[in-house]
């Protein structure tokens, strides 16, 4: 039996979950996966929903004993409230050497996000 969602915070969360889904059968490019993507698949409000939340979901690819997982996740609003000096700065001073040092980087820079936000 599927439980109705108790408050607006599990149905928001709810249709990012269908969204991470539909972004990853887009993703995969596989011909039976892209007809249950395609526009033509949609209601016109199904539509304005799905190009809302992809608009505010992103992924990151990490790399998991050597094989590259697509990971998505909602953009939160309250990120609108870093400045664009600060977005420069990490992305001109990130250290790329390998994928342990960006993710390092990264999360040392993630308090000074946070407080600015």
């Amino acid at each position: 039996m599927i439980e109705k969602p108790e408050n607006d915070l599990e149905v928001l969360q709810e249709a990012f979950d269908i969204a991470f889904i539909l972004r990853i059968l887009e993703d995969s490019k596989e011909k039976s996966a892209m007809k249950h993507v395609a526009p033509s698949s949609f209601t016109y409000d199904q539509l304005k929903v799905y190009d809302f939340l992809k608009v505010w979901t992103a992924r990151i690819e990490v790399s998991v004993n050597d094989q590259l997982e697509r990971v998505y996740f909602p953009i939160r609003p309250v990120c609108n409230y870093i400045s664009v000096k600060k977005k420069e700065t990490v992305m001109l001073n990130a250290v790329r050497e390998s994928q342990q040092t960006k993710v390092t980087y990264l999360m040392d820079c993630c308090p000074e996000l946070i407080d600015e936000m």
